[in-house]
């Protein structure tokens, strides 16, 4: 059976989802929509890092910065410029943001989209070291540049190695490919076929808009206009192709199959990705809680190290920041994933529940940034600056050339 055939018998007896949010056009729409309020915020932050980071924070403004970059950035990829509508369970979907109508290949937005959240991923753990290397007594501080590059370089290639080896198993025929996701997803939404309304007001309208060899599903659509009470018009038939077709003001056409692609079929290789994207993510996380401990150690218990109380207590304040500034993202990532884990193990279809997963990791980036404006206090006394509730910007400036020597919460020599 073709995926034409399949359209006009079996996908006639489901029931089709008609809310707003299964459709692309809302995914879409609902996503741009969005990026247009966030994007303020993502360059304010950015403006804030950049140009009203204090003297004593800079050797922590790179690495916000960094973290800050690449989470705007995924953010405008999955609301604007990727926009991923996803078909899960299977390994399937279609973009429908900028890069596609500006015809960007998809295999090379996916390695774009995949790259770009493990960089972001990896500026996480970037802020977390930046912070563990701060600690003056710390003795498993990086503090060799060619062992950083060689670290930082070895999780860049494992990154590359990942992103490539996904498309291993891209099946050449696309159109069988999507007959077996109709096996397990037997009623996807229209959006799934890239269905297309069309006007017909001649047969040789009709005629422009098919292929003589697809009639049987113009034939269905054109002949169940009169059962279902559509409007026809007054010259009862038209020949097209050889065959009597009803006039009908419009029909449904299928687009080709490639508008749809579908990433693997092979059920062994999905969980092989599986277990590699988990085995990752567990990496990454375990280099966090790592640094993370360290931190809390030579902060907390190991304390001899510290030239004065008030450093001690500046680096307590950055650490604090910084795990919040790193955990709300990330906890608020965490019900997509697991929705989307839950739908590839139990086979859960829901395409309104799959779009708002999208939208709500798109969201993560933006999170990020009111946090980083809230907690950091020249930020927060910037921001009111603006609104004339704190104090004038010209005295803003001034308290960000402090004396380094006397506030600085980086490396300082260890007294005995």
């Amino acid at each position: 059976m073709s995926i034409h055939e399949y359209y006009t018998t079996n996908y006639t007896k489901c029931q089709k989802c008609d809310n707003f949010l299964c459709t692309w056009q809302g995914l879409a729409f609902t996503s741009h929509s969005i990026t247009v309020v966030v994007l303020p915020f993502h360059l304010l932050g950015g403006y804030c890092i950049l140009f009203k980071t204090p003297v004593y924070m800079t050797f922590y403004r790179w690495p916000l910065f960094n973290l800050h970059f690449w989470s705007s950035l995924v953010d405008i990829l999955l609301s604007v410029l990727i926009t991923p509508y996803l078909i899960f369970p299977a390994v399937a979907g279609f973009p429908v943001g900028l890069l596609h109508f500006l015809g960007v290949p998809i295999p090379v937005q996916i390695w774009l989209s995949i790259m770009s959240i493990y960089v972001m991923i990896m500026s996480m753990t970037i802020l977390l070291e930046n912070r563990h290397n701060s600690i003056p007594s710390n003795r498993f501080r990086i503090s060799r540049k060619c062992t950083k590059i060689l670290y930082y370089s070895f999780r860049i290639i494992l990154a590359l190695f990942y992103s490539l080896a996904i498309f291993l198993f891209i099946p050449e025929d696309q159109k069988m490919a999507m007959m077996e996701i109709l096996k397990d997803i037997p009623c996807p939404t229209e959006d799934f076929f890239k269905i297309q309304k069309v006007k017909c007001r001649s047969s040789k309208d009709l005629l422009n808009h098919i292929n003589c060899n697809s009639v049987p599903n113009a034939l269905y659509r054109t002949e169940s206009a009169k059962e279902k009470g559509e409007t026809a018009y007054p010259d009862d038939k038209a020949s097209v192709c050889g065959h009597n077709v009803l006039q009908t003001p419009y029909f449904f056409k299928i687009q080709k199959a490639d508008e749809l692609f579908v990433l693997c079929i092979d059920d062994n290789y999905i969980t092989f990705l599986a277990l590699i994207t988990a085995l990752g993510v567990l990496f990454e996380i375990c280099q966090m809680l790592f640094f993370m401990f360290c931190c809390l150690y030579y902060l907390f218990l190991s304390i001899h190290g510290f030239t004065s109380k008030k450093t001690r207590k500046l680096q307590i304040a950055f650490f604090g920041s910084i795990i919040l500034q790193v955990s709300i993202p990330v906890m608020f990532l965490m019900p997509s994933f697991v929705f989307m884990v839950f739908s590839v193990v139990t086979g859960y279809y829901n395409q309104a529940l799959t779009n708002f997963a999208v939208l709500h990791a798109s969201l993560h980036g933006f999170l990020s940034t009111i946090v980083v404006l809230i907690i950091h206090k020249p930020y927060r006394n910037f921001i009111l600056s603006i609104f004339g509730k704190s104090k004038n910007l010209e005295s803003l400036k001034k308290s960000t050339m402090w004396d380094t020597r006397r506030m600085s919460v980086f490396p300082t020599n260890v007294t005995n």
